[in-house]
């Protein structure tokens, strides 16, 4: 009969460190999750693998994926978003440029030679 305390013990310790934290990051929303996969967020920086218009998966990064505003894309392989006000701002909204959009999806690649080819435009 001693063992039930120890198993119910056991049992409530092994469901509070299995079942994830209340304050786990939500994953945004939006018609970026039908053609990404490997999708994770950590600290706001959204990540993911994108199919491109030719068909090949594009490693891309969203950084402060908590401002945007409306709904994530896939932009030919890279994850955007209209994002909010800046801290501080004025209160109008900044959109990322297509320059913008190249760097930030270039800037995944670990691969030193492949990511000015990238930003290149090769």
């Amino acid at each position: 009969m001693k063992l039930a305390p120890v198993a119910f013990t056991a049992f409530m310790l092994a469901g509070t460190f299995g079942v994830p934290s209340a304050y786990a990051e939500q994953m945004p929303p939006g018609p970026y999750q039908q053609s990404c996969r490997d999708i994770t967020i950590d600290r706001g920086l959204l990540t993911g693998v994108c199919r491109r218009p030719d068909g090949n998966w594009e490693k891309s990064t969203l950084a402060e994926a908590h401002r945007c505003t409306g709904q994530i894309i896939n932009n030919n392989g890279a994850l955007a978003c209209n994002l909010g006000p800046v801290a501080g701002s004025s209160g109008g909204r900044v959109e990322q440029t297509p320059q913008q959009q190249l760097q930030q999806r270039c800037a995944a690649m670990t691969d030193l030679i492949a990511r000015e080819r990238c930003l290149n435009g090769f």
